[in-house]
């Protein structure tokens, strides 16, 4: 992401490839570099890092990029872009949002069980280490633990 030279200071430069190496149509980066200081201002809304909205919004350049070449010629075309586009990439957001909401709440919720003096380790394996039950001995030489 780098930011235009020439033109409006808050304009972004979207790259012709995005991070899976998938290449954009020149007409939809076109679009997508219009679009890009509304995508920011929502993204940043929703207190999503502008580094990973500009990747998303290169993401949606590439699969909207995809179903315009994969449309048949006998269906009709997509009619507004700029509109497509913007909402591939709030889908993105939107799916984004989910996971960060899902790790921030796995993230509550163990640091509760750790205040609480609660292991979070899982312990559904029902293993344990081999000196808590007697069945290890530590030789006081080499200090290297045996099972017996």
């Amino acid at each position: 992401m780098t930011q235009k030279d020439n033109s409006d200071p808050g304009a972004v430069h979207v790259n012709p490839v995005d991070r899976l190496g998938r290449r954009i149509d020149p007409a939809v980066l076109n679009v997508a570099e219009v679009i890009s200081r509304r995508a920011l201002r929502h993204a940043e809304k929703l207190l999503i890092d502008p580094a990973v909205a500009i990747n998303l919004l290169e993401e949606a350049a590439a699969t909207v990029s995809r179903a315009i070449s994969a449309k048949p010629i006998t269906e009709r075309p997509i009619r507004d872009i700029n509109s497509y586009l913007f909402l591939a990439f709030l889908r993105r957001v939107n799916k984004t949002r989910r996971r960060q909401g899902i790790l921030l709440e796995s993230l509550r919720i163990r640091s509760l069980d750790a205040a609480n003096g609660i292991d979070p380790r899982p312990r559904s394996l029902g293993l344990s280490h081999p000196a808590a039950d007697g069945r290890a001995t530590t030789d006081a030489k080499c200090r290297v633990c045996r099972l017996s």
